[in-house]
């Protein structure tokens, strides 16, 4: 019998739908946090879900600054906004938006890729 390893555990009890959505909260709630877009990653990946299912949610978090979006916008539970105090555009938001167009395989979703890492290069030199 292999031990269970807590990340399995969550990712096993939940359904994938509610896995999700607590993840998109908890980056929500914070952003800038690696561990909660690696966690992200780990319950797509687990759960064979494409990453671009999560692309309407990971696009707000790519932009310098949300302005009047957050104030016109109705709150989607599914994917819940930045809050004001976010520091955007978040590094790992743009990582995994590129992952996205990488994964699509075509040429253009390729040089949208890399479109998406040059964007803010200067995000990356900085950490």
């Amino acid at each position: 019998m292999s031990p269970i390893s807590p990340r399995s555990t969550i990712v096993s009890l939940f359904p994938p739908f509610e896995s999700t959505r607590y993840v998109k909260q908890k980056i929500a709630l914070a952003p800038n946090n690696p561990s909660a877009w690696n966690y992200l990653r780990g319950v797509l990946t687990k759960t064979s879900t494409p990453f671009s299912s999560v692309e309407t949610f990971v696009k707000p978090y790519t932009v310098p600054q949300l302005g009047d979006i957050l104030k016109e916008t109705v709150i989607d539970v599914e994917n819940p906004l930045p809050g004001e105090a976010a520091e955007l555009p978040c590094t790992e938001a743009l990582e995994f938006l590129a992952d996205v167009c990488e994964k699509r395989g075509n040429e253009e979703s390729v040089d949208a890729a890399v479109e998406v890492h040059c964007i803010f290069p200067s995000s990356w030199e900085s950490s």
